[in-house]
């Protein structure tokens, strides 16, 4: 029997922190790969049916000073790269903002505070406007739960994109030669692994309280 709830995330790690918790409520869990291509192949080789509930969850960068490390936000509105605006069916009062989509990572504090400025976005990723066009295509019930890895503050490797492969998992080799061009970055490093298990418990978290919320919703209709 298909769940009528799934739940995608971006990265492998992402969704081994939501495994236990996705096993203990029947909830699929499935990772797509990071990015506009990640999205665009879950729709495809995945997908879900017409009015199945479809989340989005995993990490996103905080853009607003107010917004910490290990925080939550389930947005209220998602803003694309070329404008495009989109609401969200599934809400969570209280953990709400808008999330702004980009390409690439947003990795200097210079280039938060420049995104924060021209957009009011509270936090920035790079998937959850991609996903919100093809969960509306497809008819979707949908939501976006992200948890803050890193603040406004934080600055990433310059070439941390390439950490991660296209389906989604660690890749080794790049992320040794970063160590090794800046042995510093292991301190970068460590502080980001305890700052992403924070947000991945809060997204756990928020994902339970949104989806209760949609259930008792639903079950008053």
């Amino acid at each position: 029997m298909i769940s009528p709830i799934t739940i995608i995330t971006p990265l492998a790690h992402e969704a081994r922190a939501l495994r236990a918790t996705a096993r203990h409520y029947g909830w699929t869990l499935l990772v797509c790969g990071p990015g506009v291509q990640g999205i665009e192949r879950f729709a495809r080789q995945k997908g879900a049916p017409t009015g199945h509930t479809v989340v989005l969850a995993g990490l996103a960068g905080g853009l607003a000073p107010n917004l910490a490390a290990g925080g939550l936000i389930v947005p209220e509105t998602i803003l694309g790269n070329l404008g495009e605006r989109f609401t969200p069916p599934l809400q969570l009062p209280g953990s709400g903002g808008l999330i702004s989509t980009l390409d690439d990572i947003c990795v200097s504090p210079e280039a938060k505070a420049r995104l924060w400025s021209e957009t009011g976005a509270h936090a920035v990723d790079m998937e959850s406007a991609h996903f919100a066009q093809v969960a509306v295509k497809h008819g979707w019930d949908w939501g976006v739960v992200r948890g803050i890895s890193d603040s406004a503050t934080t600055a990433l490797p310059k070439r941390c994109g390439l950490w991660i492969g296209s389906e989604g998992r660690l890749r080794p080799l790049p992320l040794l030669a970063c160590l090794l061009r800046d042995p510093r970055a292991a301190g970068t490093l460590l502080s980001l692994r305890r700052a992403s298990a924070a947000a991945m418990a809060s997204v756990r978290q928020g994902l339970i309280e949104l989806l209760n919320r949609h259930s008792s919703a639903s079950g008053r209709d």
